[in-house]
C-alpha cells in the first residue's frame, strides 16, 4: 500500500474537483485528470486480477474539444466496464491518501480479489494531455502490482479489440482479421466505389490509412480528408461525425458529388462513430444529406435479414435495439420490418448488453456508435450449414465488432451491404423520410435533480415537469415528442424534440429548455 500512497501524493487530484463515471467514463479538461489516470490504472490492475485476465484503459475524450480527455474503462470481456464497479471507479477517483488505501483494501477484501500481477492494455488517442495521463496510468499499475502495456496511439474500438483478444494482440490482428473478412462479402467491380472520409483531424486518419491499400485492392478507394494529427487544436474542430450529425453540414475538405460511385462518411475524434453523407441535385444545387445511425441499423438488417432468408433451416431471433434519440421514423420504418425494436437508456453500454438477447443484435446510436452482435450458439449453427449465405453471415459477424462500435468496420460492413442488397446511397435513403429533430442542451447547477424512466423518455423527478412537457408537445402536430435526460458528466440537461419541421423542433425545443430552467435553476 506504500507505492499507492506515494503515487497518490505524487499524482494529486484537483481541488474543489468532484469526478463522476458517465456513460462514456470520466471525462473533463484533460490537465485535471493524471490524479485520476494514477488511480484507474490501480483499479484497473485489481479488476485485471479479479476476472483473471487483461482489462483495458483507453484515454481519450471521442468527440469532445482537443483541450478535454477522457479515460474509458475496459473489461476483460472487451467491453466497458461492469456497471457495478462504475460506483468502485468514481469512489477511487475521488481518494486520496489514507482514503484511497483504505478504498483500495476494503476492494480487495469484498471481492475476493486473489494476489498476483494484474495486466493492463492502455491505449490514448493524440491529444495533447494524453503522454501525461499515460504516464500516470501506468504509474497507478506499477504501484498496484501490475504490469502495464502501452498500445500507443489506438482508436478506441482498436483498444476495445486488444482486451477482446487477450493475450499478446497487435496492430495487424486488427487489420488482418478485418479485410480477410470484407474480402469475402465485397467483389470488386469493373467501377471501384470511392469512399470520402472525414477524420475529424483525430486518430482515425492513422487505422484508415493503414487500411487504404487493401481497401484500393478490393475495389474500395479510401479518399481521407482532416487527417492533421499534428495540430492538435483541429480535433474534431468543425468536422468529424459528431459536428456533421448535429449541424447536418458539410465538412471542410469535401467536395459535394451526386455520383453514385461516389460516397461520403466521417469518423468522431477516436474513431468509434460513423455517419454518412450525400448530396442530391435540388434546385441547380448540391444539397447536403444526412444518413446517421438509424440509417445504417436499417441498412445492415435489411442485409442481414436477406443473407438469413438465402440459408435453408434458419430462423434466428433479430433484434435492433435504439435509444430516445432514434429518429421517430427510424423506429415505426423498423417495426414494419417484422424485426423486434426495444428501447434502451442512453449509453453503449445499455444498447451492447440488451443486444445480447438476440441471435443477432443490432445498435446503433443516432450518433452512429454501434454494431452487430452474433450470439456463439447461431454461429455455430452458421459453420454447418453449406451455404454461400452462412458463409457470408459468418464473415458479417467477424467483420463486426464484438465489442463496440468501430467506426473503420462499420464503414466496410455499408460498403458490403450496400453491394450485397444493389442498392444506391440514394435508395439507401430513400427507405424513409427522418422526422426533423433538434438537439440542444440547458446549463444548469445539479443536473442530477432531474430523473427520469428507465429508457429515458419520460422525466419523473421533479414533481411536474412531464405534464409541461407533455402540455408544450400537445401544441405541435401529431407525431411531435421531445424528452429531456441529465448529463452524467456535465452540468447540463439535454434536449431533443421531434415535429413536422425544423422550424417547430427548434420552437418546441426552445419551449422545452424553458421548463427545464423553471424546474432545475
Amino acid at each position: 500500500m506504500s507505492a499507492i500512497a506515494k503515487g497518490s501524493a505524487e499524482f494529486p487530484l484537483p481541488a474543489g474537483e468532484t469526478f463522476s463515471y458517465g456513460t462514456a467514463g470520466f471525462r473533463t479538461v484533460g490537465e485535471k485528470l493524471s490524479g485520476v489516470a494514477f488511480r484507474m490504472g490501480v483499479l484497473m490492475t485489481l479488476r485485471s486480477r479479479k476476472l483473471g485476465g487483461s482489462t483495458g484503459i483507453m484515454i481519450s475524450a471521442s468527440h469532445n474539444p482537443h483541450a478535454d480527455n477522457g479515460m474509458k474503462l475496459v473489461d476483460k470481456s472487451g467491453t466497458m466496464l461492469e456497471e457495478s464497479w462504475e460506483k468502485v471507479a468514481e469512489k477511487f477517483a475521488n481518494s486520496s491518501g489514507d482514503d484511497l488505501t483504505k478504498a483500495v483494501e476494503t476492494l480487495i477484501s469484498d471481492e475476493s480479489i486473489p494476489e498476483g500481477d494484474g495486466v493492463v492494455f492502455i491505449g490514448r488517442d493524440t491529444r495533447k494531455t494524453g503522454p501525461d495521463m499515460l504516464k500516470a496510468t501506468m504509474a497507478g499499475v506499477l504501484a498496484a502490482g501490475g504490469k502495464a502495456v502501452d498500445f500507443g496511439v489506438v482508436t478506441t474500438p482498436q483498444l476495445h479489440f486488444f482486451v477482446w483478444k487477450q493475450g499478446n494482440p497487435t496492430a495487424e490482428d486488427y487489420y488482418t482479421l478485418a479485410i480477410s473478412s470484407f474480402k469475402s462479402l465485397f467483389k470488386k467491380q469493373d467501377t471501384d466505389i470511392e469512399v470520402v472520409v472525414d477524420c475529424s483531424n483525430g486518430v482515425g486518419a492513422v487505422s484508415a490509412a493503414r487500411f487504404a491499400a487493401d481497401a484500393g485492392d478490393c475495389g474500395i478507394k479510401l479518399s481521407l480528408v482532416n487527417t492533421d494529427t499534428d495540430n492538435v487544436e483541429k480535433l474534431n474542430h468543425l468536422c468529424g461525425g459528431d459536428y456533421v450529425q448535429k449541424e447536418k453540414v458539410t465538412p471542410p475538405g469535401v467536395e459535394p458529388s451526386v455520383t453514385e460511385s461516389k460516397h461520403f462518411a466521417a469518423f468522431d475524434g477516436d474513431a468509434d462513430r460513423l455517419i454518412y453523407f450525400y448530396f442530391r441535385e435540388e434546385e441547380g444545387a448540391k444539397k447536403f444529406v444526412l444518413l446517421d445511425g438509424d440509417r445504417i441499423a436499417v441498412l445492415l438488417t435489411a442485409f442481414i435479414k436477406k443473407l438469413v432468408d438465402e440459408v435453408p433451416g434458419i430462423s434466428p431471433k433479430i433484434g435492433i435495439v435504439q435509444t430516445a434519440y432514434a429518429n421517430g421514423a427510424s423506429t415505426t420504418f423498423m417495426n414494419k420490418t417484422g424485426v423486434e425494436v426495444t428501447m434502451t437508456p442512453t449509453g453503449v453500454k445499455h444498447l451492447h448488453h440488451k443486444a445480447l438477447d438476440y441471435d443477432i443484435g443490432i445498435y446503433f446510436e443516432a450518433n452512429g456508435h454501434g454494431t452487430v452482435i452474433f450470439s456463439q450458439d447461431f454461429t455455430s449453427t452458421l459453420y454447418q450449414s453449406n451455404s454461400i449465405s452462412a458463409q457470408k453471415l459468418i464473415a458479417v459477424s467477424k467483420l463486426a465488432s464484438p465489442v463496440c462500435g468501430d467506426a473503420l468496420l462499420d464503414l466496410l460492413l455499408c460498403e458490403a451491404a450496400l453491394q450485397g442488397l444493389g442498392w444506391s446511397v440514394t435508395e439507401w435513403a430513400r427507405m424513409y423520410t427522418d422526422a426533423p429533430s433538434k438537439m440542444t442542451k440547458v446549463t444548469v447547477p445539479d443536473p442530477q435533480k432531474l430523473k427520469t424512466s428507465w429508457d429515458q423518455t419520460k422525466a419523473v423527478e421533479p414533481a411536474g415537469i412531464q405534464p409541461e412537457i407533455d402540455a408544450a408537445v400537445a401544441k405541435f402536430p401529431a407525431g411531435s415528442r421531445s424528452f429531456v435526460r441529465p448529463s452524467g458528466t456535465e452540468p447540463i440537461v439535454r434536449v431533443y424534440a421531434e415535429s413536422d419541421t425544423l422550424e417547430n423542433s427548434s420552437i418546441l425545443a426552445t419551449q422545452v429548455e424553458d421548463i427545464v430552467k423553471k424546474h432545475l435553476n
